[in-house]
């Protein structure tokens, strides 16, 4: 920590701070750090712009990243002193390594690289951050901001592909993906075709892996669309699905099975009440409540928002054992165990929702 240099104050009196007479609860300050901050508040009050301002507000984030107060009356003398602010960046970048989840840092780095008006070095910045932590929030958002304002999206499609490849459960990566998307193309059939084909890859590798498949949601949401789905313009999904559900790992996995469900769920909203659909809609249902044990009051919720479908026929009881159901897995077969531990599990009607400012 940079050293206090008392001659480059002298004659200066600081201004405490001032709490009344009678302070409910007096903070116990470091006496260095009350030290600073009495002399800034005198800086404050007498509007002091000048080269050791400057460097009592880097002793000051030394001790405390977060003072938003210190971090705009450092934007002011830099201003005034009409500073380097490449060297700026610089300070800013030695600071963030070691806070790297302080908004008063995210919020500065932005403010200098818009009086720069040149972003060159952020998408790097931001990427060295995110080794250190694939899901900081703070990074993400300051690399969308990077990626919108200044139109650098050429090559972050490949920069999404090295991080799914060193972690394909990485679900900031696909968030980024899906912000990306929805920011650079009209979402054309071919374009929703070549994202569904791309997500459907990386579940060939890991199929309980609820990041692509909460991907694919998100695509094929029409808000237009009576079952509030576009499913049925593309039958790619349900037949890789169906495909993928003969595998040992598609056949108890939540998200495919409720995928599953939602292409039912979606013809039976805009019509299609053909019994074989409503009975495997039933048996999914039935299934889903025993692998997603966790979530079975949410899956019956799911029927109870569509009366047609009816409560699946269960071995031993009235009407026997349907077709559909068997084909569900159901039958006489023992209830398959929970599913709730699989990795990154969950409700599998989310949607992604990008990240955006």
């Amino acid at each position: 920590m940079a050293e206090f240099e008392a001659e480059v104050w002298e004659g200066v009196v600081p201004l405490a701070q001032d709490d009344g007479p009678e302070p409910v609860v007096a903070i116990s300050y470091a006496p260095e750090y009350t030290k600073l901050m009495d002399l800034f508040r005198r800086v404050m009050a007498t509007n002091e712009l000048s080269a050791r301002a400057l460097a009592l507000t880097a002793q000051i984030i030394q001790w405390n990243a977060a003072h938003y107060t210190v971090w705009q009356y450092r934007r002011r003398c830099l201003e005034a002193l009409r500073t380097d602010l490449r060297g700026e960046l610089r300070y800013v970048e030695s600071v963030a390594y070691d806070n790297p989840k302080n908004y008063q840092i995210w919020f500065h780095r932005r403010a200098i690289v818009e009086r720069l008006g040149d972003p060159a070095a952020e998408l790097q910045f931001v990427a060295n951050i995110l080794e250190e932590d694939g899901k900081n929030y703070h990074a993400w958002s300051h690399r969308q901001w990077v990626l919108k304002t200044y139109s650098l999206w050429d090559e972050e499609l490949a920069f999404l592909d090295t991080l799914l490849l060193e972690d394909l459960y990485n679900n900031s990566a696909w968030n980024q993906r899906w912000f990306v998307v929805q920011h650079t193309e009209q979402l054309t059939h071919d374009i929703l075709t070549r994202e569904v084909q791309f997500a459907f890859t990386w579940i060939r590798r890991v199929v309980k892996n609820e990041s692509p498949w909460n991907y694919i949601r998100g695509l094929m949401r029409d808000k237009a669309s009576a079952s509030g789905w576009r499913f049925q313009q593309f039958p790619l999904v349900e037949a890789t699905c169906r495909e993928l559900r003969e595998t040992e790992d598609g056949r108890n996995c939540t998200f495919l099975l409720g995928m599953l469900y939602e292409i039912l769920e979606s013809r039976i909203l805009q019509g299609q009440l053909d019994e074989p659909v409503l009975e495997e809609a039933a048996a999914l249902l039935d299934m889903l409540g025993e692998v997603d044990g966790v979530r079975k009051n949410y899956w019956e919720g799911r029927r109870a928002r569509v009366p047609a479908i009816p409560r699946a026929s269960r071995p031993g009881g009235e009407g026997g054992t349907g077709a559909a159901e068997q084909e569900a897995g159901g039958g006489a077969s023992a209830p398959m165990s929970g599913n709730a531990g699989q990795a990154h599990g969950g409700a599998s009607s989310v949607v992604i929702e990008p990240i955006d400012e």
